[in-house]
């Protein structure tokens, strides 16, 4: 599984983060792979300038409001990796955009992100 993450990791390094959701589902059959896919979407974007990782983190709730289940997901995974002390992606403008996209898109209802909120 490393070895996949590590290769998948590779691979991306060269690719636009913007068109990084481009052209695979959000959601596979095997969602531990759509979160390691997510894994590495954060660690680029982190690592990305500010003004490039927050128009991907804008594509990717683009793509996501097309798939409510999707947004849910996502939405957590965002929270965990953007936000959580212990995550190497932490970055309050990352989070602070996703909180900002749940909140405006209406996809989710109030008491679902109201814990971002705090």
């Amino acid at each position: 599984m490393l070895i996949l993450v590590l290769a998948l990791f590779a691979g991306c390094q060269n690719k636009d983060l913007r068109s990084y959701w481009d052209d695979v589902p959000l959601l596979e059959d095997n969602v531990r792979d759509s979160e390691d896919r997510f894994a590495v979407f954060a660690e680029l974007a982190v690592k990305a300038p500010e003004d490039e990782a927050l128009a991907a983190l804008d594509g990717l709730f683009d793509r996501l409001k097309e798939n409510e289940v999707a947004y849910y997901v996502y939405s957590d995974w965002m929270g965990a990796a953007f936000y959580n002390p212990y995550s190497p992606c932490r970055n309050y403008s990352l989070f602070n955009k996703a909180v900002d996209r749940i909140v405006t898109d209406g996809i989710l209802n109030e008491g679902d992100y109201s814990r971002l909120l705090r």
